[in-house]
Formats: C-alpha cells, sequence, structure tokens
C-alpha cells in the first residue's frame, strides 16, 4: 500500500470511524442498554429497601427511600419513550444518564447508613459502565463526580439503626479506611477500564481502515483489469479506424470538404489510444501510484501512527 493510498483510507473511509477531539464519532451508546442496567437497579434497590427491616432489623427511611427509586422508576419510562425516536445516546447524553444514576445512589446511601452500608461499592457501578463507553474528558468527570458522592456519603450520611442485640459502631478511622478504599478504587477502576475500551476501540478503527483499504485495493485491481480488458478489445477497433482514416486522408483531394472532418476522426481515434494507454499505466481511478508499491521505513511508521494522532511518531521521532 503507498503512503498515498493510507491517507486517502485515515482521512475518507475511515473517517466514521475516527475519534473527535480524542473521543469517537461512534460513541453513539445504546439506549436500551442502560435502560436495563437501570431496571436492574431498580428491582435490587426496591427488594432491598422492602426486605432489610423484615431480614434484619434495621430501621431505615422506607418511604424516602423508595421516593427517590420511585425517580429513577420515572426517568427510565421517559427514556423508554425517548428510545422510540432515538435508540441511541451521545456521549454528553450518557454521561448525564450514569451521572443520575450515581448521584441517586449517593442519595440512597445516604438514607441508609453510608459507608456501614454494605451495598455502598455499587456506587462504583455507573462509573464502571462509563469508563467502557465515554471518552476521556467525559470519564474523567464521571470519576470527579464518584469521588465527590463518596465524600458527602462519608460526612453527610445518616447512621444506621442497627437492632440492640446486633448493636455495631464503626470507628470513625475504619469509615474513613473505606472511603478511601472506594475513591482509589473508583481512579482504578476508571483507568483501567478506560484503557481496555480504548485498546478495543483503537483496534476496530484499525481494522475498519484495513477493510477500506482493502477494498480501495481490490476497487483499483478490477479497474485495472478492465482497462487491460478494454484497452486489449478496442485495440482492433481502433487500428482499423486509424489505418482506413489514413487511407481516405490519402485519397482525399486537399480541396474536399470531407478533409477537416477526416483529421478530426483521426485526432480522435489517436485520443482514444492515449487514454487508453494512460488507463493501463494507472489503474487506480484517481491516478495514484500502485496500490501495492513498497514503503520505506519513515512511511511505514508514519502509517502505523496515523491513527493515533501522529503521538507515537513524535515520541520515536528525533
Amino acid at each position: 500500500m503507498t503512503r498515498q493510498a493510507w491517507t486517502a483510507t485515515t482521512d475518507d473511509g475511515a473517517a466514521d470511524a475516527r475519534p473527535e477531539g480524542g473521543r469517537w464519532a461512534a460513541a453513539r451508546i445504546n439506549l436500551r442498554t442502560l435502560n436495563t442496567i437501570r431496571w436492574i437497579a431498580i428491582a435490587g434497590q426496591t427488594v432491598t429497601l422492602l426486605t432489610v427491616e423484615d431480614l434484619v432489623g434495621i430501621d431505615i427511611p422506607l418511604l424516602p427511600a423508595l421516593a427517590v427509586t420511585a425517580v429513577s422508576l420515572l426517568i427510565n419510562l421517559y427514556a423508554i419513550a425517548r428510545r422510540r425516536r432515538s435508540p441511541f445516546l451521545t456521549e454528553r447524553g450518557a454521561v448525564l444518564f450514569l451521572g443520575y444514576d450515581t448521584v441517586q445512589l449517593t442519595v440512597l446511601l445516604m438514607l441508609t447508613g453510608g459507608l456501614e452500608n454494605p451495598f455502598a461499592v455499587l456506587v462504583l457501578a455507573p462509573l464502571m459502565v462509563g469508563a467502557s463507553m465515554l471518552g476521556r474528558r467525559l470519564v474523567t468527570g464521571l470519576t470527579t463526580l464518584t469521588t465527590a458522592c463518596l465524600t458527602l456519603v462519608w460526612v453527610l450520611a445518616m447512621p444506621l439503626s442497627w437492632p440492640t442485640s446486633n448493636g455495631v459502631t464503626l470507628p470513625p478511622i475504619y469509615l474513613g479506611g473505606i472511603w478511601a478504599a472506594l475513591t482509589l478504587s473508583a481512579i482504578f477502576i476508571a483507568t483501567y477500564v478506560y484503557k481496555v475500551a480504548q485498546s478495543g476501540r483503537d483496534l476496530s478503527q484499525a481494522l475498519i481502515a484495513s477493510q477500506v483499504s482493502l477494498a480501495r485495493a481490490q476497487k483499483a485491481s478490477a479497474l485495472g483489469a478492465l482497462a487491460a480488458a478494454a484497452a486489449h478489445e478496442l485495440g482492433s477497433p481502433l487500428g482499423t479506424i486509424a489505418v482506413v482514416a489514413k487511407e481516405l486522408a490519402r485519397d482525399m483531394p486537399p480541396d474536399s470538404p470531407w478533409v477537416e472532418d477526416i483529421q478530426l476522426l483521426q485526432s480522435q481515434s489517436d485520443r482514444c489510444r492515449v487514454i487508453l494507454a494512460d488507463l493501463a499505466r494507472r489503474p487506480d481511478a484517481e491516478g495514484e501510484m500502485e496500490p501495492y508499491a513498497p514503503l520505506g521505513p519513515v512511511q511505514v511508521i508514519e502509517a502505523v501512527a496515523a491513527p493515533t494522532g501522529g503521538r507515537t511518531w513524535r515520541w520515536i521521532s528525533p
């Protein structure tokens, strides 16, 4: 593949797969997936709130907690109605969707014991989902929101009303350790999941660029074969036309009114020969070089670094 062919492929064929400002333009997130995740969360929250007092004997503000869950139910119903118009979300829409889930879980935790609640780890779930599909800036923002929410839960949460027989009072230093563990986990999960997902997206982008490049090469090869066949098939008729036109021009009197027409016929037949010869030499429709011509080391490095915006080339170049 030539350097020009690679450039045209990455600029034209893979344009839809390239990131916009470091994020994928194809980051159109399926709203059905996020709705399904939220339905699971709503069901789990409702069952837990309705059964925890009977099973464990912990007194919780049931009505406010159920009201928070009901808000998520209403938002999910609205999202289903919206999905009929557009089944996909942009990155900004997805980060708002997941940001709400983080805030909603934070409010529930503040009503049900905060970091004493063993389900506090679930506040990391929206961040993990977002890190797998969002761009770097939005993942950073969602991580910051999660860290802020964990801090609010640590500082402002209502304590759990443990039964007298099983009363537990966690020391503040232990709660601080849980906060630190969850915060570090949020940063680690966001970084790791984002890197893994980004590697997959880069690989997918490279695959798309390769497929487009292969399609262009196949098109160039087919066009070259067509040009060779056309030159072969049209060579004999054009040769006959040229011979006849030459004989007519030789036998035609100089003052004949057909002289100019015969000269035009000769010039156009010569032009057809030139066009076919030129087409055979340049099978690519855009007049590029042979698509399988070898590349030099610099061109290979530039081609490999092209999907990363040239960062790799800048790193290894002096």
